[in-house]
């Protein structure tokens, strides 16, 4: 996903009154990673790391705020520490059963 479409959906999360929820990143098996860091890689890419579960979580507000200077078709993805994946960010976001902001993402 680029910046610009993250952008976007987050600025959608923060208007429908989630600003301050942390978003969960769901891959294909249906596992729950949170946002801990955000950086950008060594390819010039925007990686947003799912990394210790204590670290601080990333709420729409935060991520907008770490992604304020990047601009237009920057890469973003997510990097999952644990079980050492990178997956892609898919387009939209929703709220589950549990009322957690969730957006999916799939296997790079």
């Amino acid at each position: 996903m680029n910046v610009k479409t993250l952008k976007s959906n987050l600025k959608s999360i923060v208007n429908d009154g989630n600003e301050m929820t942390p978003i969960n990143f769901i891959d294909q098996d249906g596992d729950s990673y949170l946002i801990t860091d955000c950086y950008l890689d060594d390819d010039g890419d925007i990686c947003l790391e799912a990394g210790e579960i204590e670290g601080p979580e990333y709420s729409a507000s935060d991520l907008l705020y770490s992604l304020r200077g990047y601009h237009g078709n920057t890469y973003v993805y997510v990097y999952c520490v644990f079980d050492d994946l990178i997956c892609d960010i898919k387009r939209g976001w929703y709220i589950d059963d549990d009322y957690s902001v969730c957006m999916d993402m799939y296997y790079n």
